[in-house]
This record gives structure tokens, sequence and C-alpha cells, in this order.
């Protein structure tokens, strides 16, 4: 596996929204030997977590479903701004 350049250099602070995000999959073991995978999106600047899907396997669809719920929130977060700046604009 080809490992990716460490950007962050565990620099985990953030001036402004939307500047870095941060992911991690965590497993929670329940029952009778399941396992339930949580895979969550953090915004380090107002350290919120933005999007998460909980799933039955750890692969690449939980990670790809979280990172396009994140998207879905970021994208509706601009229109509004957008919206705002135009009402705001006809004052």
């Amino acid at each position: 596996m080809k490992q990716l350049e460490n950007i962050l250099k565990r620099d985990f602070n953030a001036n402004n929204i939307n500047e870095k995000w941060l992911t991690d999959v965590t497993e929670f073991k329940y029952g009778d030997g399941k396992k339930a995978y949580l895979n969550a999106i953090l915004d380090i600047g107002d350290k919120s977590i933005i999007s998460y899907v909980i799933g039955k396997s750890n692969n690449n669809a939980l990670v790809f479903e979280t990172f396009w719920n994140c998207i879905q929130v970021v994208m509706k977060m601009l229109q509004q701004r957008m919206i705002t700046l135009q009402w705001e604009s006809q004052i």
C-alpha cells in the first residue's frame, strides 16, 4: 500500500472552518461477535462533526458515503451563504 504524504504534520489547529478536516473509522463490537463501524469527518476549525455514517463493514463504500454526505452539507452551507449575500445586497 502506498503511503501518502503527511500534509498536516500533526498540526491539528485551524483558524477557519473547512480549512482542515480529519476522518476516522472506529470499530464497535456488540452482541454475539457482531461489529459496527462509525466513520466521521471532523472540521478542526469549529470542532464540529460535519458528517458521519455507521455501517456493518469497514470498506471504501463507508468512507465514500461519509465524504459524499460531507460535501452535500458544505454545498448546502455555501448555497445558504450565497442567498444571504444576495439578500443583503438588495437592502
